[in-house]
């Protein structure tokens, strides 16, 4: 397989939430033909690149000298949500964001009205509403 279609093949495995079946990936595509080794290639080179695009989501989100990613005082509460895929999902993302089947913490003031929504309304996420501690080790 040549370099162009690889990388078309790279490019349609992002309408897939799971590794796709070999035809499902070469109609995606648009080929004739793809070989398994082919389709996990693609597969393989598509979530590397999901995984990029997560770090450097939560680099933006969290820039080291961010007066904002410093702890609250002591003794606060924060409220939030603890997102995470729904089992089978290994990777997803919506509203700006990078999600894993571990689970991330978020707090509410760090989300607009929109992406809450989005996330709560999302099927391949589990959303929870939660109060963490800004105390290590604790959550409320």
């Amino acid at each position: 397989m040549n370099q162009e279609l690889y990388h078309r093949l790279v490019a349609v495995m992002a309408q897939f939430q799971e590794r796709p079946k070999v035809a499902d990936a070469a109609k995606a595509a648009g080929l004739d033909k793809v070989t398994a080794a082919e389709r996990d290639a693609a597969w393989d080179a598509h979530q590397q690149q999901v995984d990029e695009a997560a770090k450097a989501d939560e680099q933006q989100a969290n820039p080291p000298d961010d007066p904002a990613s410093a702890p609250a005082d002591q003794g606060e509460d924060i409220e939030g949500i603890w997102v995470r895929t729904v089992p089978g999902v290994r990777r997803f993302r919506r509203a700006g964001m990078a999600f894993n089947d571990a689970g991330t913490g978020i707090a509410l003031e760090a989300l607009t009205d929109e992406q809450l929504a989005a996330l709560e309304a999302e099927p391949n996420l589990i959303v929870e509403r939660n109060t963490f501690s800004d105390q290590p080790g604790q959550q409320g």
